[in-house]
């Protein structure tokens, strides 16, 4: 008989590859889509880094020049005590003899072992990226390395739309908007649909595959993996998603073992549910014996961190110069997203696309205490995971992007900020051509582009816009963009069209 853990390491399996089409919602399939050529010939891979919560983008990325209603001294009156200090870092950057970002010898935006500190007080990484003067928060100097070498896209005043959107037609009701603004789980949900007014498509990234079929030689592993349960955005009508631990030391050792294999593998039944149950435990076995060689014999990298440790460990409290330790967890998905990329791209698959998340960014308090810990987190777990695309020789072959619920509100609470709309996203890679894409947007409190009265901000780059460039750049064209992402048309006449033109066509 099974033991007892030997049934839980199953049924886990079992649920990667088969309740992520049972839990899928019922939708009814849309037309049949014509794509570019699926018979692709390289590897390519998408990382949508989903930031839970709704992250401040405006404390993450700040104006660094002066004047306006867009310039930091209106930011900083606006946002009060909780502005981040403009003093200029840059000069701070350690480098290796590689020109790569050293923290080995102590950390730039240390202060005192206090989080608060570090991010409101030390000051800013002053970068100016194509025409753009902003700066980085003081606890990403990896992010700002990276945006310095060119490799990243900040996308900024983007955010979930139906079409090009004024404040003044929003006040005359002559504009279509995005399904419950300002609420976490609706505005998560359009963005995995891939529709601003609807909730009940299914994924765009499901809808993708359902459109390219078998693009990948892929058996049991599939084309979607997800390391954070199983995402919307990931499944269709004929697609669904591998959902895997967010650990991935969860998997070494759990290879069933020879008699077990065999007691199981004999198991017959002309009962269609026991019948089906038993495929589903003999599908088991084949991933639980790829899944194992993959966390043992792919992505074992040679390069250390910024910190000259081990590429993906986690650094201390101490080592960070925090009062706090960092949750890690992101730092973990991506190394399993980069062991999963290795294996894929030397195991036929050619378009991989990864979801992972990092919670915690709905600060309505203790936002100066917790946000620079969450920061700090996709600072460093983007530069490792670059370092190790680098290593494999793929960075220009694979992109990592940031989404989140929506933005923050330009005004505080007292001890936070609140549900908003606009904030900047970035895109980080070695075929991203780097700068500052789309505007900073005026902060003024009840201006022109504040759509309520704390800062509420309206976006002025669509969300679809941004999916649409990486999709482009991922496979697809135009004219497929425009069915797969439903109010994309509307943008066509905008300053940035529907690619923004943010990715090198490699």
């Amino acid at each position: 008989m099974m033991k007892t853990n030997q049934r839980r390491d199953f049924l886990k399996l079992l649920y990667s590859t088969s309740a992520a089409a049972a839990l899928s919602p019922l939708v009814i399939p849309q037309e049949l889509f014509a794509s570019t050529s699926p018979n692709f010939t390289d590897y390519k891979a998408l990382v949508c880094v989903f930031l839970n919560g709704g992250n401040d983008a405006f404390n993450t990325i700040v104006p660094t020049f002066i004047n306006g209603g867009n310039g930091y001294d209106n930011y900083s009156s606006m946002r009060s005590s909780l502005a981040v200090i403009r003093n200029d870092l840059s000069s701070q950057l350690q480098t290796d003899a590689s020109g790569r970002i050293d923290l080995s010898g102590g950390n730039p935006y240390a202060s005192g072992n206090s989080e608060e500190d570090a991010y409101l007080k030390k000051g800013l990484y002053h970068l100016n990226l194509n025409g753009t003067e902003i700066g980085f928060n003081a606890v990403m100097p990896e992010l700002a390395q990276l945006a310095k070498d060119g490799k990243v896209a900040v996308l900024g005043n983007i955010g979930t739309l139906v079409e090009p959107t004024t404040k003044a037609q929003i006040q005359n009701n002559s504009v279509s908007l995005p399904v419950n603004l300002f609420a976490h789980n609706h505005q998560r949900r359009v963005q995995q649909t891939g529709e601003a007014d609807n909730l009940f498509n299914s994924g765009w990234i499901g809808r993708l595959y359902d459109a390219w079929g078998d693009v990948n030689s892929v058996g049991p592993i599939g084309k979607n993996v997800s390391f954070s349960g199983n995402n919307h955005m990931l499944i269709g009508a004929d697609t669904a998603s591998l959902v895997l631990s967010t650990s991935p030391e969860g998997y070494t050792g759990k290879a069933p073992d020879t008699t077990l294999r065999k007691e199981m593998s004999e198991l017959t039944s002309a009962k269609p549910l026991e019948h089906f149950y038993n495929a589903k435990i003999r599908e088991s076995f084949t991933l639980s014996d790829i899944l194992e060689n993959i966390w043992s014999n792919y992505g074992n990298f040679t390069i250390n961190d910024a910190y000259g440790d081990s590429l993906f460990g986690v650094p201390s409290k101490s080592i960070l110069n925090f009062s706090s330790d960092i949750n890690g967890s992101l730092i973990k998905q991506f190394e399993g997203v980069a062991k999963m990329i290795d294996y894929g791209r030397q195991n036929g698959i050619k378009r991989h696309i990864f979801f992972i998340e990092l919670h915690g960014f709905d600060t309505h308090g203790s936002q100066a205490e917790n946000h620079p810990l969450l920061l700090r987190e996709l600072s460093m777990g983007l530069d490792k995971f670059q370092r190790a695309m680098e290593e494999m020789q793929l960075a220009d072959k694979v992109t990592a992007f940031t989404m989140s619920d929506f933005g923050r509100t330009v005004g505080h609470n007292g001890n936070g900020t609140d549900h908003a709309w606009a904030g900047h996203n970035i895109v980080v890679g070695g075929a991203v051509n780097g700068g500052f894409y789309g505007e900073v947007p005026d902060f003024t409190l009840r201006g022109a582009q504040d759509s309520g009265r704390n800062g509420r901000i309206i976006p002025t780059l669509s969300i679809d816009q941004q999916l649409a460039t990486l999709t482009k750049w991922f496979g697809t064209d135009d004219a497929f963009n425009k069915t797969l992402f439903p109010n994309l048309a509307n943008f066509e006449n905008t300053t940035y069209g529907i690619d923004i033109g943010f990715m090198r066509r490699t």
